[in-house]
C-alpha cells in the first residue's frame, strides 16, 4: 500500500464511517448503480437485530479473514448474509485461495446461474475485454463460445458454483 494510504477495519473503521458519513450522504437506492442481474444488500434495510449480528460476528473474525470478507463484499453480488460468507470461504480454501491478496489475484467474475451458459457468457465478455474483436458480425455470431471455454479456457481457470450462481477464478 501507499504511504498515502491508511487501512481501518473492524471498530477503527466503523468509528470513521460514523463521523464522517450520515444517513443524508449515503446514495439512495434509486440512484444506486447495479451490476446487470445483480441484487444488492443494502445495510439500512436490516433490521438492528440483523445489523448487530452481523457486526458481531464480522468483528469476532481476525484482520485477515475480515480483509477477504471485504474483498468478497467488494467483488461479489450474490453472497450476502455471514453464513453465506462462512461457507464460500471454506470453499475457496478447497481451491487453495486463502486470503483477501490471493482471492483478489485470482477472481474474474461472478455469473448469475450455472452451466453451459454461464461457461459460454464468461468466455465471450473475456475474449472482448481482453480487446479482441471479431469482424465482420456475421462470423462474430457464428462463434461457439461454449467450444472456446471447453477447448481454452477452462485449463486456465477454476469455477466455484455456490448459491446457485457460478464464480470464476484465474488459477493461480
Amino acid at each position: 500500500m501507499s504511504e498515502n494510504i491508511t487501512l481501518l477495519t473492524g471498530a477503527e473503521r466503523d468509528a470513521y464511517i460514523a463521523k464522517h458519513f450520515t444517513p443524508e450522504t449515503i446514495v439512495p437506492d434509486e440512484l444506486m448503480i447495479k451490476a446487470p442481474n445483480a441484487t444488492v444488500q443494502n445495510i439500512s434495510t436490516m433490521s438492528g437485530a440483523e445489523s448487530n449480528a452481523f457486526e458481531a460476528w464480522y468483528d469476532s473474525k481476525s484482520e485477515e479473514y475480515q480483509l477477504l470478507i471485504d474483498e468478497i463484499s467488494d467483488r461479489t453480488s450474490y453472497i450476502i448474509d455471514e453464513d453465506e460468507y462462512d461457507s464460500f470461504i471454506e470453499e475457496l480454501a478447497n481451491y487453495g485461495i486463502n486470503d483477501a491478496e490471493q482471492f483478489e489475484d485470482a477472481f474474474s467474475g461472478e455469473w448469475e446461474g450455472y452451466g453451459e451458459r454461464v461457461f459460454s457468457e464468461f468466455s465471450e465478455e473475456l475474449i472482448e475485454s481482453c480487446g479482441y474483436t471479431i469482424e465482420p458480425e456475421f462470423i462474430a455470431n457464428c462463434i461457439d463460445w461454449e467450444l472456446v471455454w471447453y477447448s481454452a479456457l477452462r485449463y486456465d481457470y477454476q469455477t466455484i458454483e455456490f448459491k446457485g450462481n457460478t464464480y470464476f477464478f484465474h488459477n493461480i
